[in-house]
């Protein structure tokens, strides 16, 4: 009985084949796009993380990365935002303990400036205190010659400091309008 059915048996059996190869291609390519659906939500996410690395700037406020997932890329996210708080705050820290030193040193060569002066001012006036107290002649002399000194290194002080006000004061912009079409041009 299978002998006259054997032609209608095989286009059965190509047919069946056709069948599962056709599904087989359709189940291919469903799990084709499912991949490539699934490596894009994987990929978007670590292309921000590199993005937000290239454009990674501790001297300003650094960006944190916007990503709320619960997986362990949303792990690496927040430890990477953390990372980067945390460089933010010790860049800062840094930049204020380089300004104190710097406001320290020149805080400790003004102070070297005005001490100059002064030890032979007082060494000047004790010596001359000293011809006038025994007496000595040419006393009244040194005591002008003194003064003339002392006017001196007073200016010296004053210039010394003047120098250093001068320094300190911050400039102060001020804000204008301005035709970046006619600048450009």
């Amino acid at each position: 009985p299978y002998f006259a059915k054997q032609a209608e048996m095989r286009q059965e059996i190509t047919s069946l084949t056709l069948t599962v190869l056709n599904i087989f291609m359709l189940l291919v390519l469903i799990g084709f796009f499912i991949a490539v659906a699934l490596s894009n939500r994987i990929a978007r996410p670590l292309e921000a993380v590199r993005i937000s690395m290239l454009r990674l700037d501790l001297s300003g406020n650094p960006e944190p990365i916007a990503y709320d997932g619960k997986d362990e890329l949303g792990d690496l996210v927040r430890e990477y935002n953390r990372a980067t708080a945390e460089l933010a705050e010790s860049a800062k820290r840094l930049a204020q303990t380089e300004r104190e030193s710097a406001w320290r040193e020149m805080a400790r060569k003004i102070a070297h400036e005005i001490k100059n002066p002064l030890t032979p001012m007082k060494l000047s006036i004790q010596h001359v205190m000293r011809m006038k107290k025994d007496n000595k002649p040419g006393w009244k002399a040194k005591v002008d010659e003194l003064a003339k000194s002392l006017m001196e290194q007073i200016d010296i002080l004053a210039l010394t400091a003047s120098e250093f006000s001068n320094f300190a004061k911050v400039s102060k912009y001020e804000m204008a309008r301005v035709n970046i079409s006619d600048l450009l041009r």
